[in-house]
């Protein structure tokens, strides 16, 4: 996750607004992208969303082969919270994907 910290920028954090807590197989990670734009080791309590997923989802997100909708909707991805906050997180998550793109190059 550290990785991605880079990516979370001005406009995303204007574009998305919402706080999430992203608990994976093995850790959870809290995304702030409502003020400062941060990511952070740990499950922050106040945040607007929870997503909670295997790693092997996740890691299918980030690379393109599924979709949070479709990851949400194949029961994959659980969700607390509003729906549509979770959608605004496509973004973040296509921007890991030309992330990893690029490091791969």
């Amino acid at each position: 996750m550290e990785k991605f910290k880079p990516l979370i920028t001005d406009r995303l954090v204007h574009e998305t607004g919402v706080s999430a807590v992203l608990k994976l197989s093995d850790s959870a990670w809290t995304l702030d992208l409502r003020d400062e734009g941060t990511i952070k080791e740990g499950a922050d309590e106040t945040a607007d969303i929870t997503l909670d997923m295997k790693n092997e989802v996740f890691f299918k997100l980030i690379d393109g082969r599924t979709s949070t909708a479709a990851a949400y909707m194949s029961g994959q991805l659980k969700l607390e919270g509003n729906i549509m906050q979770a959608m605004k997180l496509s973004s973040m998550f296509k921007n890991m994907q030309s992330a990893i793109s690029e490091e791969a190059k």
